[in-house]
């Protein structure tokens, strides 16, 4: 026999769902045995077990014998009805055991899922609601439908219409366009009563039906093509049944347009049927076009007091899972104050208020010792008493918590839109606080029957609006639409069922965690609401007629007293006033100190026109933060004016008085403070977003959008409106255009914080005067300084025409004055006889210009002070002496080369080396050919020996040229030349360039001896190999070798030679032509690389002159003066008093500014350029170092050359030929001193031993200046 197939059970699925599935699944088979005639309980046992699975299968095979059926010996059946036993356990272990609190709980957590559809999901509601044992099931899953479905229609239709039958949802859940928000329900309801409007669509009349029972709007065929038979219809449509009808309406499709009603323009849907296939169809507006028009208005369906018995009951509600912990400062000392008698006649009543609370649980007895004791205030009511704990001194040691508390303006906002409103009263709120047991002790307080202590939150505490504040917002936090301030909680909607569904998760919120109201002082579904002595409504925000009336029907004050009683309470209304300050100013003067009591015609006209004001006041607008925001601000002479507004509609007025020094201020200044008034005072509204201010004041817009310095004062204010994103814009100051301006004009008198202007600009004041120099000293100088008075009259008229202040113009909106003195920004201005004493005070630290000028421009200004103290600066001596000279060099001219061998020789020193020993080095300038000699001295006599011994070998030259060592400015050396007919010419002091093919070899020679040194040679014994080599390598400059340019012969040294012999002729005209090529060459290279330019130093100038570096203190310049009395190619001598010395150009810097030097004796020519050298080498001795010395700062020195050998102007480092000079016609150009200056330094220094300077070469060549 074939067995048919059965789906097995699946044990595993939705949690909770499996005695719901196992149920469903054993009827099924039931139904397949039945059908195939099984009957035999065995049989029925073995299909259930075969069908159900293997898990089935494994779970019973694990059950124990009773649950099995069978005997525990024998396991046979002992049962005859096995199939039963086997149903009825497996049944038992699918079904969970039922709790009610668990399954309640899930089913309220139970929300529609997105492609869920509304049957679906009521079908999985009711399955739950079974297990809950509610006692109207219906009713609770309608609400649970209302509150979980994900269509708003759903809910709208529900709340309007009294659903009984589930038949009255009537929809195809099988359309694939459907969304969770196009659920359509029946069209028409025939209780509710129909209101046929007007309105209007592609500017044509079209009558509408309103059906509240209507989820969507129609629109008939003949309709569509009368008024709009160019729209496009749209599809597909969901099925849309009539009341009462199984059969969908014919739908062409749908059509959305504009639809205006009383000057409200809403965007809608219209569904097009075919009227010719239906019986009266006509024209319909759904429940939500019309709720949006404001056409229809909702109530609660059912009564708060029905759903929410428990939140309305009697009785003190006990908020749940909160338990208020008051934070208390261990330090401070606990006070146990004494009782407090209290009267006998009242004992009783205490007595009996003691008990309520004792059983209301709001208090507890306490016995034994407690460190806090606070005494007992009766208060008598009208039935009975009320006490109150006094807990001042407990209240020192409770830390109060900083939670933010709403203000008003906060409940304005957040109301903006709203149409519907309600307001719910907590019943005894601050005792619906439990307070943590660790925190009771502090309350104890003392009665006439012992110690008791609140376990509620009481209203003595500190803290206790902040925490019971915070601790509903927080209970509040997930509703929109609700708010609370204190004990009051506003509940609003822009529709009826927007404030429904926050009214309703409200109550359900409060009530789910124990809460109480007052039902008495609550108020539902009202259009204007009374709270905080407001009136809140569709249109905005007016003042409470209750606050207006007692204000109206108040007669005048009689004292000082009273009238500050009544500008108290009219200032909770002022918002509503436009010229506040202006109708209070007469009142506001009698609440002055040592004001005398008068109440004068003056006075009654003011509180009459208070009364006539608050009688017309407007109505406010809410302010929207989706709008775009205007202040309108203004200034007068005796006050500011503010308004805030939105699309023309006015939000809030706000206006203060000038204080009498805010009164002095410009025009300028005044409506600048206007605009930081009104931003600040609207910075709730502002601050995080871009909004516009308006102003009458056009000169504002330059100031306000120039990033140009201004006065101090408008400066500061900037800057306090730096974090705003605003535009500031221009309007005439007319009444109807600028409202703001009235109100300036009569300012609300309130001395505040703007003296702290005043005290920033004292502040600037006093700074800006510089330390050597006093504020008074100043004054008086201004004083008398015509100009600045000028200057400061044009500031108080705004007159600007007369020449004399010119220079001041231009600056004129930056200018302000204070105390008898001018300020441009929060800078100082400084009168003429002080201009120069301010910028020495600045210089006092000889800072270079651009410093002097940044010290300045912090604290003063005056006009062209950029030009004084360049010229100050420039002009200073010690600056300009350590400051370092101009890089440029003079161009340098090559030196000719020798007409013959060994007729002109260089002589220099090398060392001296770690041995002690000095190298006296002899190149010919002709040959290059090198001469060596190991001295151990460098004395004048044991160079002359040496040389006496190369002259025996070479022959004795015709001139000898060396620097101005030691060994060679003395007699001795003198008589050696003049003994041996040769010429000494010495090169210029400190110029060691002039020796430079010396200079250049004794470089080679250098390296060569650290080399050796480095390859563990002695190079005294390594000396005659690079002499070898170095001699019989050809020159780089000439072409040939030093030996074969000296001897007219090639030199062997140890390699093979196979060349031919020489030519001596060719050999002299090579080299010439070589060394032309050469010198040229890096002539231009060197020229080039150092922007040389010609020295513009001449005859007269006074100038500075390098000195040695000795220490770290030491300037490039010699501070000292020097006058210049001979200029010789690039060689000058200059001469201060009896002291002259004589040096390159380089060494020179012309002084800027007038400065004298003192001569006391005539100038004299000196053509001899050796006897310069050597008066400028006893002037300036110096000390003889190491070659690895740094170079001093190059400069050229002319000499002579004969003009064959230069038929272009070279460029190279050479002797420039005193011929060939060009005649300076260049400007001086100035440098200005940019480091500080050093002390000055005596004419001449201290006696010490002459010593050689060296210096290591630039370059290679044999060049001199």
């Amino acid at each position: 026999m074939s067995l048919p197939s059965f789906p097995a059970f699946v044990v595993q699925g939705e949690e909770g769902s499996a005695g719901i599935r196992w149920k469903k699944w054993i009827d099924k088979l039931e139904n397949m045995l039945c059908g195939l005639d099984v009957t035999a309980d065995d049989r029925k046992k073995a299909l259930l077990l075969h069908y159900a699975g293997d898990e089935v299968y494994e779970i019973f095979d694990n059950f124990s014998d009773d649950q099995k059926g069978v005997d525990a010996v024998t396991g046979a059946d002992n049962t005859p009805n096995t199939y039963q036993v086997a149903k009825k356990s497996l049944t038992d272990y699918f079904t969970p055991k039922q709790n009610v609190a668990y399954d309640t709980f899930k089913f309220r957590g139970t929300i529609q899922q997105p492609s869920e559809t509304i049957d679906a999901y009521i079908t999985r509601l009711k399955t739950i609601a079974h297990r809950c044992d509610f006692h109207d099931v219906d009713r609770e899953i309608l609400g649970q439908l209302v509150q979980g479905c994900s269509s708003s229609k759903v809910r709208q239709i529900f709340h309007s219409t009294q659903i009984d039958d589930e038949s009255t949802v009537d929809e195809d859940y099988d359309n694939p366009y459907y969304s969770s928000d196009e659920v359509v329900f029946s069209i028409s309801n025939p209780k509710s009563k129909s209101l046929s409007v007007e309105v209007h669509i592609f500017n044509k009349p079209v009558p509408l039906l309103i059906d509240t029972g209507a989820s969507v709007s129609l629109m008939t065929f003949d309709t569509y093509k009368k008024v709009c038979p160019k729209a496009p219809l749209y599809g597909p449509c969901p099925l849309i049944f009539a009341y009462g009808s199984d059969v969908p309406l014919p739908i062409i499709g749908f059509v959305t347009t504009d639809v205006n009603y009383n000057d409200q323009r809403i965007p809608a849907k219209f569904y097009v049927v075919n009227n010719n296939k239906v019986n009266k169809a006509n024209n319909l507006m759904s429940l939500d076009m019309a709720e949006t028009l404001g056409l229809v208005h909702f109530t609660f369906a059912l009564s708060p007091d029905d759903k929410f018995h428990t939140l309305f009951s009697n009785g003190v509600g006990k908020i749940k899972d909160i338990s208020i912990k008051l934070h208390i400062d261990q330090s401070v000392r606990p006070v146990a104050q004494r009782h407090r008698r209290i009267p006998f006649h009242v004992r009783k009543d205490v007595e009996a208020e003691l008990n309520r609370l004792e059983k209301l649980d709001i208090i507890e007895k306490i016995e034994g010792p407690t460190p806090w004791v606070s005494p007992v205030v009766v208060v008598p009511k009208k039935q009975g008493v009320r006490l109150c704990i006094d807990m001042r001194e407990a209240n020192k040691a409770i830390k109060r918590e900083k939670h933010n508390m709403p203000t008003l303006d906060d409940l304005i906002a957040d109301l903006n839109g709203s149409t519907v409103f309600s307001k719910l009263d907590m019943s005894n709120a601050y005792h619906q606080l439990e307070l943590d047991p660790e925190s009771r002790y502090i309350t104890t307080f003392s009665t006439h029957v012992g110690l008791r202590r609140y376990k509620r939150l009481l209203f003595g505490v500190n803290a206790a609006a902040e925490i019971f504040q915070n601790a509903i917002a927080e209970l509040l936090a997930d509703i929109p639409g609700a708010k609370n301030l204190s004990d009051d909680i506003i509940i609003h909607g822009k529709t009826q069922a927007e404030h429904d569904v926050a009214l309703q998760a409200t109550l359900q919120q409060l009530q789910n965690h124990g809460a109480k109201l007052n039902r008495e002082k609550c108020v539902f579904s009202v259009s204007e609401l009374t709270f905080f002595g407001h009136i809140f409504g569709k249109k905005g925000v007016a003042a409470s007629p209750d606050k207006v009336s007692t204000i109206i029907n108040s007669p005048p004050p009689t004292n000082v007293s009273e009238v500050r009683s009544l500008l108290g309470m009219t200032q909770y209304v002022a918002r509503f006033i436009a010229n506040y300050a202006t109708i209070t100013e007469p009142l506001r003067n009698l609440t002055k100190k040592d004001a005398p009591w008068e109440w004068s015609e003056k006075e009654q006209q003011a509180f009459n026109c208070l009364k006539e004001t608050l009688t017309n006041a407007k109505v406010m607008s809410y302010f929207d933060q989706r709008k775009p925001t205007k202040i309108l601000v203004d200034a007068s002479p005796v006050g500011l004016g503010a308004i805030l507004t939105q699309e023309g509609k006015i939000i809030c007025y706000a206006s203060r008085a000038l204080t009498p020094t805010e009164q002095r201020y410009s025009q300028t200044d005044r409506e600048m403070l206007a605009v930081v008034y009104g931003v600040e005072h609207f910075h709730l509204y502002l601050y995080g977003s871009s909004f516009t201010v308006v102003t009458d004041h056009k000169p504002l817009l330059g100031i306000v959008n120039s990033q140009k310095p201004t006065t101090a004062r408008i400066e500061r204010w900037r800057l306090r409106l730096m974090p705003y994103e605003m535009s500031l814009t221009y309007a005439p100051g007319r009444d109807d255009l600028n409202p703001a301006d009235y109100i300036s004009r009569h300012p609300q008198s309130t001395p505040q914080r703007e003296n702290k202007g005043e005290e920033y600009i004292n502040y600037v004041a006093e700074n800006a005067v510089p330390v050597a120099m006093t504020k008074h000293e100043v004054r008086i100088e201004t004083q008398r300084d015509d100009q600045l008075q000028k200057v400061m009259r044009a500031i108080q008229t705004g007159q600007w025409q007369d020449g004399d202040v010119s220079d001041f113009a231009r600056f004129s909106e930056e200018l302000s004055m204070h105390d008898g003195l001018i300020l441009r920004g929060h800078r100082l201005v400084i009168p003429k006889t002080l201009r120069q004493k301010v910028i020495n005070i600045a210089h006092q630290a000889h800072q270079g210009i651009v410093k002097t000028k940044q010290c300045l421009r912090e604290k003063v200004w005056f006009p062209r002070i950029d030009t004084m103290v360049e010229e100050t600066v420039k002009s200073c001596i010690p600056c300009q002496a350590s400051y370092p000279g101009p890089k440029a060099r003079e161009p340098i001219i090559s030196t000719p080369l020798p007409s013959e061998p060994w007729s002109a020789l260089a002589l220099d020193f090398a060392g001296p080396f770690p041995s002690g020993d000095y190298l006296l080095v002899v190149i010919d300038e002709y040959s290059r050919f090198p001469e060596v000699e190991i001295i151990s001295s460098t004395s004048a006599k044991i160079v002359t020996r040496k040389l006496e011994t190369i002259f025996s070998r070479q022959g004795i030259p015709k001139t000898v040229k060396t620097d101005n060592g030691p060994p060679f400015h003395g007699q001795e050396f003198s008589h050696f030349a003049t003994q041996f007919g040769f010429h000494h010419r010495k090169i210029t002091p400190l110029w060691p360039e002039a020796n430079g093919e010396a200079e250049r070899f004794m470089r080679m020679l250098d390296q060569n001896i650290r080399s050796s040194t480095a390859a563990n040679l002695n190079w005294k014994t390594q000396l005659p190999t690079f002499l070898r080599q170095y001699r019989g390598t050809p020159h780089s400059s000439t072409g040939v070798s030093p030996f074969e340019a000296l001897t007219k012969r090639k030199m062997n040294i140890g390699l093979p030679d196979c060349s031919l012999p020489l030519d001596p002729i060719p050999v002299h005209t090579r080299m010439i032509h070589n060394d032309f090529l050469s010198k040229r060459k890096m002539t231009e290279f060197t020229d080039r690389k150092r922007h040389t330019q010609l020295c513009d130093i001449n005859p007269g100038d006074h100038v500075l002159v390098k000195q040695k570096k000795l220490n770290k203190l030491s300037t490039p310049y010699s501070p000292l003066p020097y006058v210049v009395i001979k200029k010789k190619g690039s060689m000058l001598t200059a001469q201060r008093g009896n002291h002259s010395i004589v040096q390159n150009s380089s060494h020179f810097k012309p002084i800027q500014g007038d400065h004298t030097v003192n001569n006391d004796v005539e100038e004299k020519e000196d053509d001899d350029e050796e006897e310069d050298g050597e008066a400028e080498a006893q002037a300036f001795p110096y000390t003889s170092q190491t070659r690895k010395l740094p170079v001093q700062p190059n400069s050229p020195t002319n000499r002579p050359v004969s003009p064959a050998h230069s038929p272009r102007r070279p460029t190279a480092m050479f002797h420039t030929p005193t011929t060939a000079r060009v005649p300076n016609t260049s400007p001086r150009h100035s440098q200005p001193a940019m480091t500080p200056a050093q002390p000055d330094r005596p004419d001449a220094s201290p006696p010490v031993r002459p010593q050689r300077q060296r210096h290591a070469p630039t370059y290679l060549e044999d060049y001199e200046r």
